[in-house]
């Protein structure tokens, strides 16, 4: 029994957890039984013992098994419902715990963000409020200027509102307003300020100008005339605008002149009465003018027995002189002009050297040879005794020497003018396919084929051609012997030098025969080149084409590639071919020999 006991509850928790066990446990029970019942009857362990089991006995186990399984299965049904419902709690309280974070994580989040659009909305508020404290309303002037036009032509001759009549000569009373001729006319404004009580202001004019100042009038309150510009009228309704200060006449009327009446000759006129008429928009055209037309005006025709460039004022010359658009082949050509005219100019040697301290530092030393100022410049003592030169020169020859080491003493422009590119131009001798085959001249300028008779060599500048911008040199075939090949042309930077001759891709070029290629590629002809000729070559890197002329007369235009750097170049078979850059370096005006040849004509006069 008492074995029983201890073990009951084993049997049934191990039977309930795994009946497939009942079998094992019921050996378990019976050998606790046998061990149990040798004790009470104090037998020898190993003797036989006889168990006898009634029916009633198995009836009441099988019952208590019965009994112990559905108590047990109710146990671990609860047991697992305890469990259930402890984890339902414990997911429950993480999931609420969870809900909780998030809920103050947003909460959070959302009053920073709320805290931020605050922020932003005062900062938009206070960048509004400043801007509209500190911002300003451009109206249309357009608008306006045509709305105030349309109702100013009601009131022009009109007697509604107005409070002064105009006389003219022969009694001619026109009627005005006070406000038109006082915003308009600076003196109109003198006489209504002296007087501005008055109802009559007479005009002081020429009978014959009356008709010219009904027209001054007429544009005041309108703008402009019914009676058109012409010729016969325009310079009388210039000088009346002048006079009566209306500015905007006075350009319409210089813009009339300058497109109906410019040439050579009348380009000095038209700039000083610019000038004394300060008609600003005429003046900036007429100095265009002579800055394009340089080269020509101060080679040409000479009118009166003096050049017209010479009779313009100093202050003009600056101007030129300062301008990217000279046309001057070479610097030294300008600078030479310079020299001239403050020569010309200058009633005294000192009054000369006066205008030459006003021109000089606008001329572009570095473009000019450095042997022709050594050799030229610097040993004519006149022109060095000009106090701004010497630091003028040392600026220059510090910038050869090191191009971005800026200035000490004195700026100087460095920028090439539009058409002088050609000084920079000149042979190269030392290339190692040509060397000893020609030799040069005047600072590299001319080229001489002086051995190799038979083969062709190529020659080319020492410096290549890049843009932006257009780039234009001249070449003089100063003798062409025989019947041999003659090249002259471009050739790109990467092309083989080292080749017989420019037939060959990246060139463009003429040959003597008066046959251009393109490369290989035949492209048009024109006569055969001859000794005398004279060959223009433009390269223009702003349409990207490279034109021929021979004689003054274009022959072709190549299209080259872009972003290309060009190098001219010649190449000649027969020994005795001889060509030069034009612009060679020119002799320097002798400074001083006007002021000697007027001073010679008055000791003639004086003597005779």
């Amino acid at each position: 029994k008492s074995g029983h006991k201890r073990t009951e509850k084993y049997f049934k928790y191990f039977t309930v957890k795994n009946k497939q066990n009942l079998f094992f446990f019921s050996f378990f029970f019976m050998a606790r039984t046998k061990q149990t019942a040798r004790k009470s009857t104090g037998l020898q362990s190993g003797g036989p013992i006889v168990y006898t089991y009634s029916n009633s006995y198995l009836a009441q186990q099988a019952a208590r098994r019965e009994e112990g399984e559905e108590e047990e299965e109710e146990v671990e049904v609860e047991e697992e419902k305890e469990q259930e419902k402890k984890e339902d709690e414990t997911v429950k309280q993480q999931r609420s715990t969870k809900r909780k974070r998030t809920v103050a994580t947003r909460a959070s989040r959302k009053g920073k963000e709320k805290k931020m659009e605050v922020d932003d909305a005062c900062e938009v508020t206070a960048t509004k409020k400043s801007r509209v404290e500190n911002a300003t309303v451009g109206f249309h002037a357009d608008a306006f200027g045509a709305h105030l036009r349309g109702n100013m032509k009601g009131l022009h001759l009109n007697k509604l509102l107005s409070d002064v009549e105009l006389l003219l000569p022969g009694d001619e009373r026109l009627p005005a307003h006070k406000f038109v001729l006082y915003s308009w006319s600076a003196k109109f404004r003198e006489l209504l300020t002296r007087e501005p009580a008055t109802t009559e202001l007479r005009v002081e004019i020429k009978p014959e100008d009356a008709n010219n100042f009904k027209m001054l009038l007429e544009y005041m309150y309108t703008g402009e005339t019914k009676e058109k510009l012409t010729a016969n009228i325009v310079s009388e309704l210039m000088h009346l605008a002048a006079e009566y200060d209306i500015d905007p006449l006075k350009e319409e009327c210089g813009e009339f002149l300058f497109h109906s009446s410019l040439d050579d000759f009348n380009v000095v006129s038209l700039l000083d009465l610019a000038r004394k008429l300060n008609i600003h928009r005429l003046e900036a055209k007429c100095a265009g003018y002579l800055a394009e037309n340089f080269q020509e005006m101060w080679t040409g025709e000479i009118k009166d027995g003096e050049q017209l460039l010479l009779r313009l004022e100093p202050s003009t010359w600056v101007e030129l002189v300062k301008s990217d658009d000279v046309n001057v082949s070479r610097e030294e050509e300008l600078l030479n002009a310079v020299l001239k005219y403050a020569d010309v100019k200058g009633k005294t040697q000192s009054e000369s050297k006066a205008i030459l301290g006003d021109l000089l530092p606008h001329i572009r030393w570095t473009m000019c040879s450095a042997k022709h100022l050594i050799e030229d410049v610097e040993t004519n003592k006149e022109i060095m005794s000009i106090p701004v030169l010497r630091g003028l020169l040392y600026e220059t020859y510090r910038h050869r020497i090191s191009p971005k080491s800026g200035f000490l003493r004195t700026r100087i422009n460095t920028k090439p003018r539009k058409s002088n590119t050609n000084v920079t131009l000149q042979w190269d001798k030392d290339q190692p396919f040509t060397y000893g085959v020609y030799s040069l001249e005047n600072e590299g300028m001319t080229a001489h084929k002086s051995s190799q008779q038979g083969t062709i060599y190529i020659l080319r500048t020492k410096t290549a051609l890049k843009g932006p911008g257009r780039f234009y040199w001249e070449l003089h075939l100063d003798a062409i012997p025989g019947t041999q090949e003659l090249h002259i042309g471009i050739a790109e930077e990467t092309f083989n030098f080292h080749t017989a001759y420019l037939r060959a891709a990246g060139t463009h070029y003429i040959e003597r025969t008066g046959q251009l290629y393109d490369g290989h590629t035949a492209s048009a002809t024109t006569k055969a080149l001859a000794a005398d000729d004279d060959l223009g070559l433009q390269l223009d890197y702003d349409t990207n084409t490279f034109t021929i002329s021979v004689n003054g007369e274009p022959v072709h235009t190549f299209t080259i590639r872009e972003s290309m750097g060009y190098f001219p170049c010649i190449a000649a078979r027969d020994v005795g071919v001889k060509i030069s850059l034009k612009g060679k370096r020119p002799k320097l005006y002798d400074f001083g020999s006007a002021k000697l040849a007027q001073a010679i004509a008055t000791s003639t006069t004086t003597s005779t």
